[in-house]
């Protein structure tokens, strides 16, 4: 594998490091929250204007020991470090919370319609919404020892079926490049955020979601992105534009090491399969 493909997992890497290094100043009491905004904002402002020509350099070049790719690297690093200063600085205020209170009403209803027109609509809301309120702990337990209990924990698996089912309904997907298109992807984006909100909007969601959204960009524009690109960019705007502190929780930690495996180890996989119906099936899995 070129090491160009590597270029934004080192960009990711550094912003991780600047979240990290600016809650480890938090939590010990170094800096306070505006002090700490203002210096990381000013840095990463400065490293931009540096590094802004030299960004087609670093992808072409994104190890090679200059000033220039330090610059860029710095900038992702300041940048990680504003992002969670000003989580800390207002701590309910990320999109995530915002968001899914925004949507906690729609939840409620569809709950009620579920309650209403299903036998076992405690199975039905937890498999759809993610509400496990209604289970019986037995059952719970029953679904852990089997090893299936992630069905009912949303993740990009439940994401990706409706986003794959509603791609199929939705008519104009092989139109090139036009406004017809680009309404056909926003459609496609918007019906999946509000699912992610309905359904908690929790880490493993989001980065489905910004996989969604990366990838409709791309087939919009008529282009391809790589798996590893793709990943990448969800990790950005989920740090940046959503909650920087979820790198911190468990399940975006596993959510993206299970996706980072996946594009690291399954191309030698695949390769020994023969070619035959047992590579397509593995294929398609």
């Amino acid at each position: 594998m070129q090491k160009e493909k590597y270029a934004s997992g080192a960009l990711v890497l550094a912003l991780c490091l600047g979240i990290l290094a600016s809650h480890t100043l938090l939590l010990k009491g170094v800096v306070s929250s505006w002090t700490g905004s203002a210096l990381a904002f000013w840095l990463c402002a400065v490293s931009a204007l540096v590094s802004l020509k030299s960004l087609s350099l670093y992808r072409s070049h994104p190890f090679a020991p200059t000033f220039e790719n330090f610059a860029v690297l710095l900038t992702f690093f300041a940048l990680g470090m504003a992002c969670e200063f000003n989580a800390f600085l207002a701590p309910g205020a990320t999109v995530s919370s915002i968001f899914v209170e925004a949507l906690s009403g729609v939840g409620d209803r569809m709950e009620d319609i579920i309650n209403d027109n299903f036998s076992r609509s405690d199975m039905v809301s937890a498999l759809l919404l993610g509400r496990r309120g209604g289970l019986e702990a037995s059952l719970i337990e029953a679904f852990r020892i089997s090893g299936a209990s992630h069905l009912l924990a949303l993740s990009g698996l439940h994401l990706g079926i409706i986003y794959l089912f509603v791609d199929f309904l939705l008519p104009f997907k092989k139109v090139p490049f036009s406004a017809v298109r680009v309404l056909r992807s926003v459609i496609l984006v918007v019906l999946c955020v509000l699912y992610s909100g309905v359904a908690g909007f929790g880490p493993s969601l989001q980065r489905a979601l910004a996989f969604i959204l990366a990838r409709e960009v791309a087939t919009s524009r008529g282009s391809h992105i790589d798996g590893m690109e793709c990943l990448c960019t969800a990790a950005f705007v989920q740090l940046c534009f959503i909650d920087p502190n979820s790198l911190f929780a468990v399940g975006f930690q596993l959510s993206y090491l299970a996706v980072l495996g996946i594009l690291l180890i399954y191309p030698s996989l695949s390769s020994w399969f023969p070619a035959g119906i047992m590579k397509r099936i593995w294929n398609a899995c």
